[in-house]
Order: structure tokens, then C-alpha cells, then sequence
């Protein structure tokens, strides 16, 4: 293996799991939006958990209500 491609493996990008944008394979934080890289954020979801259960809720008391409001 000869220096080029030594450096090539060295500067090898992948897309942030935040903001998209490339940087290191190996950063541990994006040096634009500063997130943390992990394998288990490529897998979540873009909202945090309490965002959704949040608004699941809402959205079953407003059928509640609706619902009440018909009897």
C-alpha cells in the first residue's frame, strides 16, 4: 500500500446523521451543527420520543372531545 492511498483511506467522508453535511468517517461530532455521530442515531427517528407520544396524546383527547361532544 503506497502513501496515496494510505491518505485516501485517511480521508474517507460519510453524510452527518444531523445535518447531512460530509465530514469524517471517523468524527465523533459533526464540526457544523456539533451532534454527536452514533450507529443507533442513523436508526431513529428525526423527533424525539416525547415529541411523538406528545402529540399522540392531543390527537386522542381531540377525538375524545369530539366524541363527547356528539353524544
Amino acid at each position: 500500500m503506497n502513501w496515496l492511498e494510505t491518505q485516501e483511506e485517511d480521508d474517507a467522508t460519510v453524510e452527518c446523521n444531523h445535518c447531512g453535511r460530509e465530514i469524517y468517517e471517523d468524527a465523533e461530532q459533526c464540526p457544523y451543527c456539533q451532534s454527536y455521530q452514533t450507529d443507533e442515531e442513523k436508526h431513529s427517528s428525526s423527533q424525539p420520543k416525547w415529541v411523538i407520544l406528545t402529540a399522540v396524546f392531543l390527537l386522542a383527547l381531540f377525538a375524545i372531545s369530539i366524541v363527547l361532544q356528539l353524544l
